[in-house]
């Protein structure tokens, strides 16, 4: 993948990111490839210049991001709405992803932001 074709990809991938369509349950690659109007092809190739390198940690890291900042603005919200607002399939998934990923319990973080 040269230069120009990951700046078009990446700028395709965050116009998609910033209209929140991750938050849906049940994204898949293809979907989500899809959606972005992109191949999978070039949604995998994308991603392996990420941080993440794939599509279930990348797409993770950005449901979490999106919990933290709604823990920080509604800390009184319920494990139950943030999860299906972040698109996490279950509560209990998404407290086990998020002390996974972070090393607290959401709680825990809402509480150590107050």
């Amino acid at each position: 993948m040269n230069e120009e074709e990951r700046k078009r990809i990446e700028q395709a991938v965050m116009t998609w990111v910033d209209k929140g369509r991750y938050k849906q349950s049940g994204i898949t690659i293809q979907t989500a490839a899809e959606e972005i109007h992109i191949s999978r092809h070039q949604l995998t190739s994308w991603l392996k210049t990420t941080e993440q390198e794939l599509f279930n940690p990348w797409l993770t890291n950005l449901r979490i991001e999106e919990a933290k900042r709604l823990l920080n603005q509604h800390p009184d919200w319920s494990n139950d709405t943030i999860a299906q607002m972040c698109g996490f399939s279950s509560r209990s998934y998404f407290q086990n992803v998020f002390r996974k990923q972070t090393g607290m319990t959401p709680a825990q973080y809402a509480n150590k932001t107050e």
